[in-house]
């Protein structure tokens, strides 16, 4: 402890040094952090009655002697042991213990309330007290599989910031943002949800074979009995199937039919492998347990009349299947107008043909021209989404029949899109930029804040002719994207794009940049108050005060 005022200096009013304010009332000296937790407004501005302490910025009130939050949605406020010793007024050096969990308490409690500011101080308490993004992940992913019956939009969001956050060394508030934008959404998903009906594996399941299991798992999900395929997952896991054994499972009723869900089904199940490769596999009937409702009522695209009208895609895809050879064609015949000649240039059987097929889709959204809806940004999205996934997908199980129909719906979806790229958008020149990186960050920023979708694809571009590394571009623009209140498609379309730019060899080096670039202008800006929250969490966390500036 040491000495900081007297009694009588309290009489003309609170006490303020070092970021600390001493208050008298009554007889009784409370001392706490002279910041509101809120937005740092100064405390000793506020006023004190009946031992509680208003903050007068946004009306946050606190308890004077332990700090806490009386406020819905409120953070508390550190607060010190005072002792009074004659005349003199002595504070502790540090605030009171706020318990070994109160940072994973305050993060569980802004999941539950959807609250953003929670979230953020949260995060950036964590963060600093050295938890991971693994940690943070799994975290997230409790709160979700306890909270709501089916994975979701938010899930998805979160996977693909892991990733992200795996790819790329980040400043530390783009991280921040990164985990608290996947978190913000896991607990928007679960706003209203009934918790999850509890599920127990199959009795005497030790006599149950693998492959028995993984027979039932299809057939259930064909009968569209979710809570019998669920019991069926359940054992698998209990009975410790390996990833790949669960793949196969999966990929075999994710094929059975045309496109499951427009594409999303595939995608979901991929996040799911690929949240659960970041989080440990010990969440994996949590996690792996919300594709199924969904998956065994998905929209098979076989009753879609696109996929049968004017040319049947169905019967194609089924005879393709008897005649599948792994001679890969010409890929540009990928963008063809005949199907059988997509499918032929696809050649699914080929360990390229993933590659192959996430290029064509690429090349769908770099083409895309703006004389489209702006609303068709979402079908060439979904192109490229489901190419992505299949690509990761497929070498995740055995192969053979459902990889090779994976690859080839996707195709299908690229052929069907066909039209957003009547007339197709030129592809930026290339062309080296003489000016510094800085400028060309400029170039990029005012791009997207200008919606400017073919200035963004430029600047791409000539980042990537000047040498500038695609490494410091892919920093920059994730940048430029996380500062945004994207949504769900735009995280995928994100992440896709990333992760293809720096997997596939051979592939021109724009095309991925050049994608992602004309799909964030158009989808820029928004109001950005995530970064607003986030922003005020890290100052604060720092010690700025955000008030006097």
């Amino acid at each position: 402890m040491r000495p900081v005022t007297t009694l009588s200096a309290l009489r003309e009013g609170p006490f303020v040094a070092g970021g600390l304010c001493v208050w008298q009332e009554n007889g009784r000296v409370y001392a706490f952090d002279n910041r509101c937790p809120h937005l740092g407004f100064p405390m000793n501005k506020g006023s004190l009655k009946d031992g509680i302490v208003t903050c007068h910025w946004h009306q946050w009130r606190f308890d004077a002697c332990g700090g806490g939050c009386l406020t819905e949605g409120g953070v508390d406020v550190p607060s010190y042991a005072v002792e009074v010793r004659g005349e003199d007024v002595w504070v502790e050096d540090r605030p009171r213990p706020a318990g070994a969990d109160a940072r994973w308490d305050l993060l569980d409690d802004g999941l539950a309330e959807s609250n953003t500011s929670k979230i953020a101080r949260a995060v950036v308490a964590l963060a600093d007290a050295g938890a991971t993004d693994a940690e943070l992940g799994r975290r997230g992913a409790r709160f979700a599989a306890t909270h709501r019956e089916s994975w979701g939009p938010g899930l998805t969001i979160l996977t693909a910031h892991l990733n992200v956050l795996a790819a790329l060394d980040l400043p530390r508030e783009d991280r921040v943002l990164a985990l608290v934008h996947g978190l913000r959404a896991v607990a928007r998903d679960c706003e209203g949800q009934a918790p999850p009906v509890p599920v127990h594996p199959l009795p005497n399941a030790g006599s149950l074979e693998i492959e028995r299991l993984q027979t039932w798992f299809h057939d259930f999900i064909e009968q569209r009995d979710g809570e019998a395929a669920k019991r069926c997952l359940l054992t698998l896991v209990e009975k410790g199937a390996t990833p790949r054994q669960i793949a196969d499972a999966l990929l075999w009723t994710l094929t059975d039919h045309v496109f499951l869900d427009g594409g999303h089904a595939l995608d979901f199940a991929e996040k799911a492998f690929e949240l659960l490769d970041r989080i440990g596999w010990g969440e994996a009937w949590h996690v792996l347990r919300s594709l199924v409702s969904d998956l065994a009522n998905a929209e098979r695209s076989e009753e879609d009349s696109d996929w049968r009208i004017p040319v049947d895609l169905v019967e194609l895809l089924a005879e393709r299947e008897k005649a599948m050879d792994g001679k890969a064609a010409d890929p540009e015949q990928l963008l063809a107008d005949d199907p059988a000649r997509v499918l032929e240039a696809l050649a699914p059987s080929h360990p390229g043909a993933g590659d192959r097929l996430a290029r064509a889709a690429l090349l769908r959204v770099a083409r895309f021209h703006l004389r489209n809806e702006f609303f068709d940004w979402d079908t060439v999205h979904h192109a490229l989404t489901y190419a992505a996934a299949a690509r990761r997908f497929a070498p995740r199980t055995r192969g053979g029949l459902p990889a090779a129909r994976a690859m080839m719906h996707g195709a299908m979806d690229v052929y069907l899109v066909r039209f957003l790229n009547m007339p197709a958008a030129p592809l930026p020149v290339s062309v080296p930029h003489t000016a510094a990186a800085a400028d060309l960050r400029g170039e990029l920023a005012t791009a997207l804040a200008c919606k400017d979708v073919d200035a963004a694809a430029r600047a791409a571009a000539s980042w990537l002719a000047s040498g500038l590394g695609p490494r410091d571009l892919w920093k920059h623009l994730a940048h430029l994207y996380l500062i945004e209140d994207h949504a769900f498609h735009t995280a995928q379309a994100f992440e896709a794009c990333l992760v293809l730019g720096q997997e596939m060899e051979g592939l021109e080096s724009a095309l991925p940049a050049v994608a992602v670039t004309r799909y964030l202008a158009a989808h820029s800006p928004t109001n950005r108050t995530l970064e607003q929250a986030v922003t005020a969490a890290v100052r604060l966390a720092r010690g700025d005060r955000l008030y006097e500036e």
